[in-house]
Formats: C-alpha cells, sequence, structure tokens
C-alpha cells in the first residue's frame, strides 16, 4: 500500500438498493387521457474509502503525510469502520433536501486500502448530491442519537450546521488505559451526480475525513552518546468545544473540488492558509485556557540509532490567532538528561489544526552547530543568500526556504562544533565501505508541484531502476541501497580551500546544486544528513530542508 498523505478505513460492503416508491402508470382507454410515463431507474455505485480511488488527497499542514504511517501500532485502528451513513440529497427547484439515508452497521475492515462498495438504485435524468459519515459512536453518547434524528427533512444548509462533540482525545488511543479505543468519526463533502442510463458514467468515489489530527514527534540523540530524555511538552491545544460533523468549509464550498481539506488539482497555498470554523466561534481557538500534551517518558536514546524514536497522539481541531504575523504559537519543549539543558520552548511552525492532519515534527538532540546557506543563480541586486542556523541542543530540524524563481539553487553546508570542538571532519564516500557505514548525502523526500497536483518541482526524479541513464542530477547513494533497489539523491563532495597556496579538502563544508523547475507552486523536501568523525567517534546528524517555491504563508 503506498504511504499517501491521506488514506481512509476500508470496509466493503454488500450492494444495496435504495427503496423508492414507483408511480403506476396509468392508462384509460375510454378516454383521450395519454398515458403517463413510466419512471425510469439506473443504478449508481458509490466507493467510500481513498480519496485516491477519485484525485489526489492530501489533508495537511506540512509535508506530505498520510495520518498514519505504516510502522505505526494504530493503523488498523485508524483504517477501522464500524458503520457508515450516506445522505442522498435531490436537487428541488434549485435546492438540496435530504431525500433519504442509507446505513450500514456490518462494515467489513478486512481489506486495509479502504474502498466500500454501495450500490442503489436512482431516477435517471435527476441530479443528487451525497454525504457520508462514519463511526458515530466515537462522539460523545448524546451526539449519535441527534445526528441520526436531526438530518431527514433538513436543508442542506441546516445539516452542514450540525455540531458535534469529540471525545477526550486519549480515549482514541490503544493502551493500558483504553484496550477497545473509541471509533474515530469520519466524514466527507457533498458529491454531486447526475444519473444517466450509461452504468459507466454511475461512478462516484466519497472520500473520508477523519475528523481529529495527529502529532507524529521523531526525536534523534545525535549527541554520539547515550542520553535520555525526561519529558517532552507541547501546546496548547483546544480540549474542549463543538465542531461541525462535515468538513468546516462545506457551507461556503459547496463543490468537493474546492474544500480546504484539499490541496491538488488546480489548487495553492491560498486554500493551506484556511484554519477551522467552528460553531460557536466563542469556543474557536481560547489557546490561552487549553492545554499542553505532555509526555512523562524518562527514556534512554541510544546515539545514531536506526530510527528516531517516536512519540504520537491525537488532538482536537483547532485555530489559530496569529495568521496575520505569521507566528507560529504552537511550541514545543525537550527536558534530556546527557546535553547541556535547554528547557525553552521552541517554535514548530505550526499555527493550527485541522481534521484528518499530520503535524509530523522532526526533533535534533545534539552538541553540534552548523549554518546552510541557499543561494539563487539569480540572486535580486544587493541580495544575499539565505542563512540557515541549526543550532546545539533540543532543535526541530526541519527549517522552510522560500524561493521566488526557477532555476539552479546552490546549497551549502558548514559544520562549525561538535562537543564545543572545532577539529571534527566531515565523512564523504568510500568506494571500499562497509555495509552499515553512513555517509554525507542528500536525499528528496518530497517532490510535489500544486499547479496541477501533478509533477515535480525539483529536477532529477526521472530515474530509470538499476541504471544511472536518466538520473539527471541525481546519482546512486552505494551504502543506502542496493542493485535491485538503488537510492538515488546528492552525493556530497567538500568544498576546495586554499592552505598556505595548497588547494585541499575543506574537512567542515560542502555544497550541491538543485535545480527548480518553474511551477505555480510546490513544496520539496530535502533530508540533509551530515556525518562528523572525530579520533574514532562518529555523530550522524540529519537536518530536513522544506523548499517551497511560489506564495509565502500557512502552516509552513
Amino acid at each position: 500500500m503506498k504511504n499517501k498523505l491521506y488514506k481512509t478505513a476500508k470496509a466493503v460492503a454488500p450492494s444495496l438498493l435504495l427503496l423508492l416508491f414507483l408511480l403506476p402508470a396509468c392508462s384509460d382507454e375510454s378516454s383521450n387521457t395519454p398515458d403517463i410515463p413510466e419512471t425510469k431507474y439506473a443504478k449508481l455505485t458509490i466507493t467510500l474509502g481513498s480519496a485516491d480511488n477519485a484525485r489526489p488527497s492530501y489533508t495537511k499542514a506540512m509535508g506530505d503525510n498520510d495520518i498514519f504511517n505504516t510502522d505505526s501500532a494504530d493503523l488498523a485502528h485508524e483504517h477501522f469502520i464500524k458503520d457508515w451513513w450516506i445522505v442522498v440529497m435531490k436537487l428541488n427547484n434549485s435546492s438540496f433536501s435530504v431525500d433519504s439515508i442509507i446505513s450500514n452497521t456490518t462494515a467489513n475492515n478486512v481489506d486495509d486500502d479502504s474502498e466500500t462498495e454501495v450500490g442503489m438504485d436512482l431516477i435517471i435524468g435527476e441530479t443528487y448530491k451525497f454525504y457520508a459519515f462514519t463511526n458515530l459512536d466515537g462522539l460523545v453518547t448524546t451526539d449519535k442519537d441527534e445526528v441520526l434524528n436531526g438530518l431527514k427533512g433538513k436543508s442542506e444548509a441546516d445539516m452542514l450546521n450540525l455540531a458535534v462533540t469529540m471525545q477526550e482525545m486519549d480515549k482514541y488511543v490503544k493502551d493500558a488505559t483504553h484496550t477497545t479505543p473509541a471509533e474515530i468519526p469520519m466524514s466527507s463533502y457533498g458529491y454531486t451526480h447526475v444519473i444517466t442510463d450509461d452504468p459507466n458514467k454511475n461512478q462516484l468515489s466519497i472520500c473520508l475525513f477523519r475528523l481529529l489530527g495527529k502529532v507524529s514527534i521523531d526525536v534523534t540523540n545525535g549527541t554520539g552518546k547515550e542520553v535520555t530524555l525526561n519529558k517532552i511538552t507541547m501546546g496548547k491545544f483546544r480540549t474542549t468545544g463543538q465542531i461541525f460533523l462535515f468538513p468546516y468549509d462545506a457551507t461556503t464550498n459547496l463543490g468537493y473540488e474546492k474544500g480546504n481539506l484539499f490541496v491538488g488539482k488546480g489548487q495553492g497555498d491560498e486554500y493551506k492558509l484556511q484554519s477551522p470554523d467552528f460553531p460557536n466561534e466563542n469556543d474557536a481557538d481560547e489557546r490561552t485556557k487549553g492545554k499542553d500534551k505532555e509526555f512523562e517518558l524518562n527514556q534512554s536514546l541510544a546515539s545514531n540509532a536506526d530510527k528516531p524514536y517516536n512519540y504520537s497522539f491525537y488532538i482536537n481541531e483547532t485555530s489559530y490567532k496569529n495568521q496575520e504575523t505569521n507566528a507560529s504559537d504552537m511550541t514545543i519543549a525537550l527536558d534530556v538528561s546527557g546535553v547541556e539543558k535547554d528547557l525553552a520552548p521552541k517554535n514548530t511552525k505550526f499555527y493550527f489544526v485541522r481534521r484528518n492532519d499530520l503535524l509530523k515534527i522532526p526533533v535534533l538532540i545534539s552538541d553540534a552547530s552548523t549554518n546552510v546557506t541557499v543561494s539563487q543563480k539569480h540572486m535580486p541586486i544587493g541580495g544575499l543568500p539565505i542563512q540557515l542556523t541549526f543550532p546545539d541542543g533540543a532543535i526541530i530540524s526541519d527549517q522552510t526556504v522560500h524561493l521566488d524563481h526557477a532555476g539552479e539553487v546552490k546549497i551549502g553546508y558548514e559544520l562549525k562544533m561538535v562537543n564545543n570542538a572545532t577539529d571534527w571532519s566531515l565523512k564523504y564516500y568510500e568506494s571500499t565501505f562497509q555495509t552499515g557505514k553512513q555517509f554525507c548525502c542528500a536525499q528528496v523526500e518530497d517532490n510535489k508541484k500544486y499547479d496541477n497536483g501533478e509533477g515535480l518541482i525539483l529536477e532529477g526524479d526521472t530515474i530509470t531502476v538499476g541504471t544511472d541513464a536518466d538520473t539527471k542530477m541525481w546519482t546512486k547513494l552505494p551504502w543506502l541501497g542496493t542493485e535491485q533497489n538503488p537510492v538515488y539523491g546528492y552525493k556530497l563532495t567538500p568544498d576546495k580551500v586554499t592552505v598556505d597556496g595548497t588547494e585541499k579538502d575543506s574537512p567542515t563544508s560542502g555544497c550541491f546544486t538543485i535545480r527548480v523547475q518553474e511551477v505555480a507552486s510546490g513544496t520539496a523536501k530535502i533530508k540533509l544528513t551530515l556525518v562528523a568523525t572525530k579520533d574514532n567517534n562518529e555523530v550522524i546528524l540529519p537536518y530536513t530542508l522544506t523548499i517551497k517555491f511560489g506564495k509565502k504563508g500557512g502552516n509552513a
């Protein structure tokens, strides 16, 4: 299964028929009254599930990440559908009203890639709109009955303003306290379809979005020694108040193509700027009344572990106050023993959390200080390269660079200090490497343009597997892959410096060049891995550079 940003739970349900009463055809042979034509019906097949059945969906605040990942213990739970409902609305006199509600209380969750087929007979030539939602038991107890009883006879506007309340976020987590976690409620935008007599055209895919968000914190120990992570504190998060059952912008974006939970075809940064609306704006986001999320851990972190240490939790949909000032008001702080204490909260670059968002936060604990410069080939008059600083301590190891034109971009790096010493050296590729060895390199982890939802912003991704024939600016990284499964990226090399009249390799600096294509907007992530050595000691420092092309704003 591909790790897309959004996959929802899959069930395979039997086809259902929508029972509609037919008017009998009338004929009176003794009069000239014409026959009433027979109403004709056709079957519409609806697929509930992954947005990839219909179009790409990127519900995110940063990066190209799903709310789940394939290594997560929560995977099956985040896919799970206990039961579902489809609201069928019929167009009458230029407005939609609820025509019927179809439900199924027994979903099949064997398939983990999300697809539920539902068949229904509807009138040929008529226009219908469909909304879907699932797992109402995951709401507070009273909300389920209120939702179901309140749908019938509602206008579309009234239905879209239905408010619900989530349970406490900890109840959605499977742990010693909650061995049977609450199901995660999901809902959709409205999908309009005209019924035809062509079976091939009566197909519709509906994408479901979870009504909560998730934070995933990856902590890497890059100190070269074992340290103890005592506590993580992040916040503040909205803990009370109602949200809309259907996506918060469904009332204003009645076509699903324009929903703010979609960022893809034909949509740019302006849609990523939107934060949720709430039934009661007084509850929208009193962050001073919110709470921090705290992990009391006392966990030993090995140095240079194969994977980061991950800490994840669910959170309520929330908005932000500081959009206009472009200042983050979500922070994270780590209490770590074994390094110099730095308990000051760090900005996460996140301003808000929408339903189904994954806020993925990489944290690096190190005693190293590194500078990165980003220089565009066509610098403006009087312009200077962009300077990024990755200091020592517990830092968020992802920094963002905004570019305003395409072309070649030179990225330079310099290791300033490790463990208060300046005599460390960077380690580069050796052809006689042993398995498991690491060398300085850069890899592209995300590479998407959003002017049409397809393609790339960085050149170099059109690779013929197993050869270097079409790698463009990228090369094989032999120590990270095999002949059967090669890994490509930028194989870094040191700068040249002159010492006493002799040109030598710089022990602490180097650079590489990326090529940005001309697109309306897009984002790429480059993982820059520096390997520092001294006296047979080795420290691995993973940094992330988020390259944004186009309009500046929103969650970074």
